[in-house]
């Protein structure tokens, strides 16, 4: 963890490694450590060995909502939908109240261009934590890839207001202004960002 928090990956993945191999004491720092070590896996593109380690992590701990929503993305990565959205399922058994599950189911969604049913996911997600900004910003991105641009600016409208200090909800909002070409407005909001990114 050290080593993550320096962002030193490379070393981090080096000693996840070494504390699976020599063993773990506890079913749930080992489920949390499989989940880690996947989470590498993924990243770096071996798909495969991540869904292994996703499948022990789930298997020791049934319950461990993170490794459920993480064996989703690997799933979408090898192009199976179907199974994707049943470890949804299976996280919202878990824990229907946390948030995370719905945002990334949102963001399958999404990719798929299903943009009603990401909505509904990420309202779900606000609803459980209005704190957190992305499934916001994703809500009005959505709506603006249906074509509810009016809507879609009401809501970045209101995410700017109450997260002022987001360099995300100003950079999201003016990739957005850059697409219909308002150029002057979009310069704003991302000078605006790294305005805040500086600070």
């Amino acid at each position: 963890y050290e080593a993550l928090e320096a962002k030193d990956f490379p070393h981090a993945f080096t000693l996840v490694n070494e504390a699976i191999e020599q063993g773990v004491s506890t079913d749930e720092l080992k489920a949390s450590a499989l989940n880690l070590r996947a989470t590498f896996r993924f990243v770096i593109g071996n798909a495969a060995s991540a869904l292994e380690d996703l499948d022990e992590s789930t298997d020791l701990v049934p319950g461990y909502v993170q490794s459920w929503v993480k064996k989703a993305s690997v799933h979408m990565e090898l192009s199976e939908r179907e199974a994707a959205f049943e470890d949804f399922e299976k996280a919202i058994k878990a824990d229907p109240s946390d948030p995370d599950i719905y945002y990334h189911r949102g963001q399958v969604h999404f990719i798929l261009q299903e943009f009603d049913e990401a909505l509904k996911d990420y309202t779900k997600s606000t609803e459980l934590d209005d704190t957190f900004i992305f499934s916001q910003v994703q809500y009005a991105v959505a709506q603006y890839k249906l074509g509810k641009l009016p809507q879609s600016k009401r809501s970045f409208d209101r995410i700017l207001d109450r997260f002022k200090d987001s360099s995300e909800a100003y950079n999201y909002c003016g990739e957005l202004q850059l697409d219909q070409q308002e150029y002057e407005a979009a310069l704003e909001k991302f000078d605006k960002a790294i305005a805040i990114e500086a600070a």
